[in-house]
């Protein structure tokens, strides 16, 4: 299936950022403009539990882009770096090998165990985290998933709920090479600093 024109397009390319981390939305802008990536911004009010605050965010974007008719997404966080120069087309190229079925594609990815292979630029998820740059097959998840219908408070994180709920279905993907990595510095989440050096280290660990 040719994905060409559906990928990283401005109406249907997201970037979370937290309103008062300027910080972050002025300097992943950049990282966009060298990419010729032009996303909406989806700007939240920081959650008193910022797990929530990640999840809310995510399914509330999966939310708004069903309802409007989109069918395939691409959200970004806004502590995204890239790591390869010409994403546009590394991305649209590994989405050619997806199966008509797929549910989502990682572009950055926490990996825990040695993953399948399943094309020359794509592995099966299995126990992976991480929510940095994720691409959604609206038409796969909405109506499978009731969590993404109804943001709520669930008392997990994301990336742990979909590695828990929607990878063993065996319809989730992580990209080859890795696209994607997190800039190091300080973590809402983690509420503290992060050099993210780990998600490198363990994806050549478990990738080929």
């Amino acid at each position: 299936m040719d994905f060409n024109t559906e990928i990283l397009r401005s109406d249907n390319t997201y970037c979370i950022n937290l309103i008062n981390r300027t910080d972050r939305y002025n300097a992943v802008i950049e990282r966009f403009k060298k990419q010729g990536i032009d996303p909406i911004f989806w700007q939240v009010m920081p959650h008193n539990i910022p797990e929530i605050g990640c999840f809310q965010s995510h399914t509330a974007i999966i939310k708004h882009a069903q309802i409007v008719g989109k069918k395939i997404i691409t959200v970004f966080e806004d502590d995204v770096v890239f790591l390869i120069t010409n994403v546009k087309g590394m991305v649209n190229e590994i989405m050619n090998q997806l199966p008509n079925n797929w549910e989502i594609l990682y572009l950055c990815a926490n990996t825990h165990l040695k993953l399948k292979q399943f094309s020359d630029n794509l592995f099966v998820a299995d126990t992976v985290y991480n929510t940095a740059a994720i691409v959604y097959n609206l038409v796969s998840i909405y109506g499978k998933y009731e969590c993404f219908k109804h943001a709520h408070d669930i008392p997990m994180p994301y990336d742990k709920w979909i590695a828990e709920t929607v990878q063993p279905y065996k319809k989730c993907f992580v990209a080859y090479p890795l696209i994607c990595t997190q800039e190091a510095g300080y973590s809402d989440i983690a509420k503290g600093n992060t050099d993210y050096l780990f998600i490198e280290e363990r994806y050549k660990k478990f990738v080929k």
